[in-house]
């Protein structure tokens, strides 16, 4: 029983230690040192195209495309199957701002077809943002059954 105990208290101190390292060598350099990297694997088995200040949170985007384009409701129906049971930090079609993310870190992430894909982002009734994965460009004139590809992202 002793030795359980030590081995429990050296652990804690381990991780206290660790932290205020960590905590100090932000604090001398100004940078965080997080466990993630924009390109690398993410939480939950996409890629990492955004980080936040932190370096902690962020999106990934899963590692493949959709196989096939689809028309905006399907698209949103599709994504939302992979975890029909979920409630937050879901995998979803990206918004549009999501999306402009994505688009700057295409290189890094790797696996994207040519042409347009899917915002979840509506610009009304019958029609949703979408973006040219090739320049950049977004429209917002695209009908909801126009077919278009999915990547999908979730936020960790």
């Amino acid at each position: 029983m002793m030795k359980f105990k030590k081995i429990v208290m050296m652990s804690i101190c381990t991780i206290f230690i660790n932290g205020c390292v960590n905590t100090a060598i932000t604090q001398l350099t100004g940078e965080t040192h997080s466990l993630y990297k924009i390109g690398e694997n993410g939480p939950n088995g996409g890629k990492i195209f955004y980080l936040d200040d932190t370096g902690d949170n962020g999106l990934e985007a899963k590692i493949a495309d959709e196989p096939y384009s689809l028309p905006w409701h399907d698209a949103i129906a599709k994504v939302k199957a992979y975890e029909p049971e979920c409630v937050e930090q879901c995998w979803h079609v990206p918004s549009k701002t999501e999306l402009e993310l994505l688009y700057e870190q295409k290189d890094k992430i790797g696996g994207f077809n040519a042409g347009l894909y899917w915002s979840s982002t509506q610009n009304n009734d019958n029609k949703a943002w979408s973006q040219d994965i090739d320049n950049g460009n977004q429209f917002n004139f695209y009908d909801k059954a126009h077919l278009c590809r999915i990547r999908a992202v979730r936020s960790f």
